[in-house]
């Protein structure tokens, strides 16, 4: 696969992957608020706040190399038993390793698994195996995540603490500032049953190189 280094940063160059956002010191107007879409928000990562997707889709937490030389330098860095996992546009990328970082819900602290990249479309994640391992509930009616609060020693893990009823709510928004446009197939496209392929679409609403959102019409459903 074809790279090219900017600025530290590397990023790939097939047409069908995201830009690389850019990766930049940034406090966050209001703690745990959405910046983009709604399933990011703002969460305090080794005592940095650092947007944050929330991703059930995602199988395994990860975090860019370089995002983890910023936030915890002289990180343990452990050996992974996973070697490489697919990217959602279906490309290969190695695993460096695995660390454990602090994440801090308020004054609720978990200690949480990472699996290291060297480049992600978002810097940092939080996966399946966060959400399953804390017993996290996504109500997406309020737009909102509730993690079980247990005592610090017990932060690692929540086996055997089902019962426990004080939980930390951390909100999201619909940000003020997200856009709407209609994207139009480039060409006249065919898609067989049962069957992937990538349609190339034109927004003419966004910059070349924004990462965007895509939901077909209702009636393309029905």
């Amino acid at each position: 696969m074809g790279k090219k280094r900017i600025k530290n940063i590397w990023c790939c160059k097939r047409s069908k992957c995201a830009s690389l956002s850019t990766v930049t010191a940034r406090e966050a107007d209001i703690e745990f608020k959405s910046s983009l879409e709604r399933n990011f928000m703002y969460l305090n990562i080794e005592n940095s706040n650092q947007k944050c997707l929330i991703d059930s889709g995602a199988t395994i937490s990860c975090i860019s190399q370089h995002l983890l030389r910023q936030l915890k330098p002289q990180a343990e860095i452990q050996r992974s038993s996973i070697f490489s996992g697919v990217g959602v546009c279906g490309e290969v990328h190695p695993v460096l390793g695995k660390t454990i970082l602090e994440i801090r819900f308020g004054e609720h602290k978990i200690l949480q698994n990472f699996h290291i990249f060297e480049t992600l479309h978002s810097k940092i994640l939080l996966g399946l195996d966060f959400l399953v391992t804390h017993k996290v509930n996504l109500d997406f009616g309020k737009m909102t995540i509730s993690v079980p609060n247990v005592p610090e020693k017990d932060s690692a893990t929540l086996k055997g603490k089902e019962n426990m009823v004080s939980t930390v709510t951390v909100p999201t928004f619909i940000d003020d500032n997200i856009q709407i446009a209609m994207a139009t197939t480039v060409d006249l496209v065919e898609i067989q049953p049962q069957s992937e392929i990538i349609i190339p679409v034109h927004v003419g609403k966004f910059k070349h190189g924004t990462t965007v959102i895509l939901e077909p019409k209702r009636k393309l459903i029905d």
